[in-house]
């Protein structure tokens, strides 16, 4: 999942959810949607999660996708980086918007790099 948001490729992400056996039970298909929440805000083998590389590769269709399927938006990356604070970090205004639009993020986090909001005080003054 994470290579093909690196790649930007939107259909094999989505075909990652979406490509099940015709023949699925129902009880088998109720157990995948409720694996979802699992497997998007899982950590990769380099401690990051699908919404973290979104919005370092610049992955939109990407990016919304996992707003639509109610990512983590607080999820820290092993390394300190919370989506919020990359999204500052490189000065993305498309997903600072998305991001504090979600009504469970928290600008309050703390983490090795400091909260959202220090962050973006340093950041103004660059």
């Amino acid at each position: 999942m994470l290579k093909e948001i690196q790649r930007k490729n939107y259909d094999e992400f989505l075909d990652i959810f979406q490509d099940l056996p015709e023949d699925i039970e129902e009880s088998q298909l109720i157990e995948v949607q409720k694996m979802k929440p699992l497997i998007i805000d899982e950590l990769g083998e380099k401690g990051w999660g699908a919404i973290h590389y979104a919005i370092f590769y610049k992955a939109t269709d990407i990016f919304d996708e996992l707003m639509e399927m109610e990512v983590d938006v607080n999820k820290c990356t092993s390394d300190g980086w919370l989506p919020i604070q990359l999204a500052i970090d490189l000065r993305d205004k498309y997903y600072i918007d998305k991001l504090l639009a979600q009504p469970g993020i928290n600008l309050n986090l703390v983490t090795t790099k400091g909260s959202p909001l220090h962050m973006a005080a340093k950041e103004g003054n660059r």
